[in-house]
């Protein structure tokens, strides 16, 4: 789970679904949609503007290295950079160093 200024993205989870549900302030709808988020134990985190990035998750018994940018308006989404270990479980902040941003797990 992830919130921007205007919206909360709901990922993975336990459900088996791969739809993300976003809240707009108003009510919850169903978001984008592909099998990349059926994964469960996702991290997310926000990045920018409306955006956010989902990573890792346990996906058909496998952790992996994915990640995706997903803007909670538009419902677009992205492949990101993979990371470098494969996670699930695990947590996800944002560290500016210097004023460069960076997603750290773990």
């Amino acid at each position: 789970m992830a919130a921007t200024k205007d919206f909360i993205g709901k990922i993975g989870g336990t459900t088996n679904s791969s739809t993300i549900k976003v809240y707009d302030k108003v009510e919850w709808v169903d978001g984008p949609s592909d099998e990349k988020f059926r994964s469960s134990f996702q991290a997310a985190v926000w990045l920018y503007n409306d955006e956010i990035m989902v990573t890792g998750g346990l996906s058909n018994g496998v952790y992996t290295k994915d990640t995706v940018i997903v803007n909670l308006k538009t419902f677009e989404y992205v492949d990101g950079p993979p990371m470098i270990t494969a996670r699930g479980a695990h947590a996800a902040t944002i560290y500016i160093k210097n004023k460069e941003k960076f997603v750290v797990v773990a």
